[in-house]
């Protein structure tokens, strides 16, 4: 269902963050868009930190048992 929206409802956009200015505004690239707009800090409702995929383990580094072996 959608659901309506009228003049001087909020929303909230999706984007990627592509710089942080250095008097603070950041520009990001809403999602859909191909041109990145510049918004103040203070209109940001919510910040994802970047995923980022798991490390992996090396597979040659195994150890030496930590029992002596009998004769």
């Amino acid at each position: 269902m959608v659901q309506r929206i009228s003049k001087g409802d909020r929303v909230k956009i999706s984007g990627k963050v592509s710089r942080v200015w250095p008097n603070g505004l950041v520009s990001l690239y809403p999602d859909g868009l191909d041109y990145p707009i510049t918004v103040r800090p203070e209109d940001i409702d919510e910040v994802l930190p970047k995923e980022r995929p798991p490390k992996e383990k090396p597979v040659g580094g195994r150890r030496k048992p930590i029992y002596d072996e009998q004769d």
